[in-house]
């Protein structure tokens, strides 16, 4: 007999169960590959066919989004109309030409003309709520670090030896070394060692003092690492792994930009700002809740930073008084082993205790299929579920029946409030 770990005995259990209740309920029925109740077109012969056909529509339509919400008056009714009307007439000009249907290509190629479209303009004025999955470095639109941010007092940029002067190449690789980060004076170079080829600190504003073209090479480096746009999306990214790694890539080179304490303020304000100006009223902030600094050198931990999103958020508030709030999602890196998890845990449980009405709960975020699964964490995961609500990214992954795909499963059983992305 085969051995079976407790993960698959459980899902064995759960078919098991699943395919006794429909045997038992629903026995003089068969399935459907549209999940809808086949009984309906297998009825008698001298059942109305088109009767059936009737009943089977109102089935579908039934089960769809929005089905059971009754638009109540005449206002009400008009907008859906107006809304479907330019909704249909992109669907038809999508079949007509399949190049001018956005939603079937790639966001990356057609972000820019979403933006500009009839049916994303309605929707951007429509208000929308809550954002409940949001990441902390993640919700400001790249343009602003770059036109705000990169042009701060004090800035320095970390570039090939060489760069910038006479005799040398003029232009930054993408696999050449660039990191930018705030100083109260000029550091020591980053010597060579090993792989690192090492780089020059250089005052950002002097780089750019030097450099007559438009664009000047050196902000034509920094653009391509904040953003994933590039003109071939196909090529640059031919498999998830290489998204991954140009994605990650991204937050490692703008973590230390924005983890200088006063631009870390601005940045969280002006993502509610934006937000806002989207017409969300509420947000859940997923954060790793990094450690910031100043230029005097003073550092904050998470539960200061947490105190400071408190702060931020209240300012913003009190600015808005129709924006109704923010609250933290506690969510370190997946990729972490058993110590470091422990610390997360403890970390956690102060955050809920210091600041109860706040602190939304906890999570681990990364990339999924790279990351440890929730199972091997699930006793210490299961202990902190007591006092400190849990919100999980599972399902995050094209791996079905593997270890990422038992992610949620346990997400289930660890009794999480949502699953984030659960498209597997």
């Amino acid at each position: 007999m085969p051995a079976y770990d407790a993960t698959e005995c459980l899902r064995l259990v759960v078919v098991a169960a699943l395919l006794l209740f429909i045997s038992v309920q629903w026995a003089p029925m068969y399935s459907s590959p549209y999940g809808v109740r086949a009984s309906i077109i297998s009825g008698s012969q001298d059942e109305d066919y088109w009767q059936r056909r009737a009943e089977l529509l109102n089935e579908e339509q039934d089960r769809s989004i929005g089905a059971r919400m009754n638009l109540s008056t005449a206002e009400e009714r008009a907008a859906n109309q107006f809304l479907m009307q330019a909704k249909y007439i992109e669907l038809e000009e999508g079949q007509r030409d399949a190049r001018k249907f956005l939603p079937k290509q790639n966001f990356l190629t057609v972000g820019k003309n979403v933006a500009k479209s009839r049916i994303f303009r309605m929707i951007e004025a429509m208000p929308k709520g809550a954002v409940l999955h949001a990441h902390d470095t993640a919700i400001v639109s790249w343009g602003w670090v770059y036109t705000n941010v990169t042009y701060r007092p004090n800035l320095y940029a970390c570039v090939p030896p060489g760069f910038g002067e006479p005799g040398f190449p003029d232009q930054i690789d993408d696999n050449e070394q660039l990191m930018l980060r705030f100083f109260k004076n000029e550091p020591k170079p980053i010597e060579r060692s090993g792989n690192n080829p090492g780089c020059n600190w250089r005052l950002l504003q002097e780089l750019r003092a030097n450099d007559t073209r438009s664009p000047k090479a050196i902000d034509r480096a920094i653009m391509r690492r904040l953003t994933m746009i590039a003109p071939k999306p196909e090529e640059a990214y031919p498999t998830s792994d290489a998204a991954w790694d140009k994605f990650v890539g991204i937050f490692l080179f703008i973590t230390p930009l924005l983890t200088y304490r006063p631009v870390y303020e601005d940045h969280f304000y002006q993502g509610l700002t934006e937000l806002y100006n989207d017409n969300v009223l509420y947000l859940e902030l997923r954060t790793t809740l990094p450690p910031l600094y100043e230029l005097d050198g003073t550092q904050y931990g998470p539960l200061d930073l947490a105190r400071i999103y408190k702060r931020v958020s209240d300012k913003f508030v009190e600015k808005h008084p129709d924006f109704i709030g923010v609250k933290l999602i506690y969510a370190p890196l997946r990729q972490c082993n058993s110590s470091e998890l422990d610390e997360y845990v403890s970390h956690a449980r102060e955050l809920k205790q210091a600041l109860p009405d706040f602190i939304a709960g906890f999570d681990l975020v990364g990339q999924e299929d790279k990351g440890k699964p929730l199972v091997d964490f699930a006793d210490r995961l299961k202990s902190l579920g007591q006092n400190v609500q849990l919100f999980f990214h599972a399902g995050e992954t094209n791996w079905y029946g593997t270890s990422v795909d038992d992610n949620l499963i346990d997400a289930v059983l660890l009794n999480t409030k949502r699953i984030g992305h659960g498209y597997v």
